[in-house]
């Protein structure tokens, strides 16, 4: 695990130029967020990365806490939320 976590930190100032796959999945997962009609006062991103789901996260939800949530922790310095754990 260590390897693997090791590997993102040390793209992560690269990985949204390559993330071609990851950007096509946030992008829907934003889409499905579209039915839910309640306004939330927070909003865990797990697995947020440099923040392909949270940019949408913070249009969606602009009133709500937004955590940004990863192992990869210099991934997170890439991230626009604001609560970074």
């Amino acid at each position: 695990m260590s390897a693997i976590k090791a590997a993102f930190n040390k793209a992560s100032s690269q990985y949204d130029d390559y993330a071609f796959l990851q950007k096509e999945i946030a992008m829907r997962l934003d889409e499905k967020l579209q039915v839910i009609s309640q306004k939330p006062q927070l909003v865990v991103d797990l697995g947020a990365g440099t923040g392909l789901l949270t940019k949408p996260l913070l249009k969606r939800f602009p009133a709500a806490k937004i955590i940004a949530l990863d192992f990869a922790e210099q991934t997170l310095k890439h991230n626009p939320a604001e609560a970074k754990i």
